[in-house]
């Protein structure tokens, strides 16, 4: 009597491709500022988002696992490993990591300024990457550079606090239904708004709208009232670390105004 084989059809799952040195180097900075976020931490959401909405960018045949919130939070499992601080404290993270992770963990260390700065040129360079789409827009590029001894004085005033919301396909960013704002002070709110959203590549469809301004006195009293709205935005969970987050409109403005009536009492 023959026995009967069955073959069992398995499916193999795409593997994700190895992360970069750039794409380490977003996790290294991201650790710095929440190394025990998981998978449903915002800051950990905004970056799984960045890395999937730039991949066709960076040349990335993404699959639907590609740096997912999951992923992003398992990464930084890998690097708690390798983090002394957080051994010394007694805590594990997932052994046996990439090898990128070591070697940037190598150079910025004990270099959390150059990490910064590294992120910062990293995004930048994103930004202005080419993406290949139906209507290419035109690119574009600054003036000459430029050199010399530049003087400058800078004079206190009337400072405005702005609250701006982010407008446009947030969603593949980050998740959620909640709006993503940004608090911050300026005396020429118009300019501040152009240069934020000139860090956009125009395919995104992404931009900042203002929603309400309040003037303050003087530029210490509007920094003072942005940094207490902000914390008091993270005491209540709503940070997305810097000066982002995520809360209703109306809780937003009540938060500021809030302050700048402590700020009116105290004077």
């Amino acid at each position: 009597m023959n026995a009967k084989s069955t073959v069992r059809e398995r499916k193999v799952m795409p593997r994700n491709p190895d992360w970069t040195y750039e794409e380490a180097v977003l996790l290294h900075a991201l650790y710095r500022r929440a190394p025990r976020a998981g998978r449903r931490h915002p800051a950990v959401e905004q970056l799984s988002g960045l890395l999937a909405v730039t991949a066709a960018l960076r040349g990335v045949d993404a699959s639907g696992t590609y740096r997912n919130a999951t992923g992003v939070a398992m990464r930084l499992s890998n690097v708690a490993s390798i983090d002394p601080a957080h051994l010394a404290r007694g805590l594990k993270g997932l052994p046996d990591g990439p090898r990128i992770d070591k070697v940037v963990w190598a150079r910025f260390a004990e270099d959390p300024v150059g990490l910064a700065a590294e992120e910062a040129r990293i995004l930048a360079a994103w930004q202005t990457s080419p993406v290949a789409h139906e209507a290419p827009q035109s690119p574009s590029r600054g003036p000459a550079p430029s050199f010399g001894e530049i003087v400058a004085t800078r004079i206190d005033g009337p400072t405005v606090v702005y609250l701006l919301r982010l407008e446009g396909p947030v969603d593949r960013l980050i998740t959620g239904d909640r709006p993503v704002l940004k608090l911050g002070l300026s005396n020429d709110v118009d300019r501040r708004i152009r240069e934020l959203n000139a860090g956009f590549p125009e395919s995104l469809g992404l931009a900042w709208h203002l929603v309400r301004s309040w003037v303050s006195p003087s530029g210490a009293a509007a920094w003072a009232v942005e940094r207490a709205a902000l914390m008091a935005c993270h005491a209540a969970g709503w940070s997305l670390g810097g000066e982002f987050f995520r809360c209703s409109l109306e809780l937003a403005t009540a938060v500021v105004s809030d302050e700048f009536a402590s700020l009116d009492r105290a004077n």
